[in-house]
């Protein structure tokens, strides 16, 4: 963590370069994107390892459980949870995946 003030802490965190990374990602996950390969896109875990190190993503990823899951002929539907963080960062995930790999439809309680 870099040494700044209290009241200058979110801007060292979320800095411009930053906020530019994660908006580029969130374009290029976003709804009906196929993620077969087929389209190079941000790579959140490194994201997550370079830029937030405060944060062990492999604890946070492992402590997510599955619920739900439904493999039909057209999409994969599935819901999990974490009681990571007082439920804050997953709680009742649910997503379609479509048959080309991309999000139909995303909710996260």
């Amino acid at each position: 963590m870099p040494k700044v003030d209290k009241a200058d802490l979110e801007g060292a965190i979320y800095t411009r370069e930053i906020v530019q990374i994660i908006n580029k990602g969130i374009d290029e996950y976003y709804y009906d994107i196929p993620n077969n390969g087929t389209v190079e896109k941000v790579d959140f875990e490194q994201l997550v390892k370079e830029y937030f190190p405060m944060i062990d993503i492999s604890k946070l990823v492992g402590n997510i459980y599955g619920e739900y899951l439904n493999i039909g002929l057209e999409n994969v539907e599935f819901q999990c949870s974490s009681d990571d963080c007082d439920y804050s960062i997953a709680c009742g995930a649910y997503a379609i995946i479509q048959s080309d790999n991309s999000f139909g439809e995303w909710h996260n309680f």
